[in-house]
C-alpha cells in the first residue's frame, strides 16, 4: 500500500508539474498572441490615421460636387457670353462690309463718270479738233 501511495504521489507530482508546465507554456503562448495582437492593433491604428471619417468625407464630397457645379455654371455662362460676343462681332462685321461695299460702289460710280468724261474729251480731241483745225486751215487758205 505504501508503494501505491508513493506511486499515486509521484503521479500527482508529475500531473502538477505537467500542469505547471502547461500553464507556463499557455501563458507564454498567450503573451505571444497578445504581442501579435498588440502589433496588429498598432498597425491598424497607423492605417486608421490615413482614413477620414464618413462625415468628413461626405462633407468634402459635397463641397467638391458644389464646386464642380459652380464651375459648370460659370463655364456655361462664359460660353453664352462668348456666343453673344461672336454674334455681335459677326453682325458688326457684316454691317461694316455692307457699308464699305456701298462706299466702294459710290466711288466706282464717280470713277466711271470721270472715265466717261475723259473718253468723251479724248473723242472730242481726236475727231473734233482735227475737224476744226481743218476747217480753219480751209478757211484761211480760201480767203482772198
Amino acid at each position: 500500500m505504501i508503494h501505491t501511495i508513493e506511486t499515486l504521489k509521484e503521479l500527482h507530482e508529475q500531473r502538477f508539474t505537467s500542469t505547471d508546465k502547461a500553464i507556463v507554456l499557455a501563458a507564454s503562448e498567450l503573451a505571444r498572441h497578445l504581442d501579435v495582437l498588440n502589433h496588429a492593433h498598432e498597425l491598424a491604428r497607423e492605417k486608421e490615421r490615413d482614413f477620414i471619417g464618413r462625415e468628413a468625407f461626405e462633407t468634402f464630397a459635397q463641397r467638391v460636387s458644389d464646386d464642380l457645379a459652380l464651375l459648370r455654371r460659370e463655364a456655361q455662362s462664359a460660353a453664352s457670353v462668348a456666343t453673344a460676343a461672336r454674334e455681335t462681332a459677326r453682325k458688326a462685321q457684316a454691317d461694316e462690309i455692307t457699308e464699305q461695299n456701298t462706299a466702294n460702289e459710290k466711288r466706282f460710280g464717280r470713277i466711271e463718270g470721270t472715265h466717261a468724261k475723259i473718253i468723251g474729251g479724248i473723242g472730242l480731241a481726236t475727231f473734233i479738233f482735227p475737224l476744226i483745225t481743218a476747217m480753219l486751215i480751209y478757211l484761211l487758205t480760201k480767203s482772198p
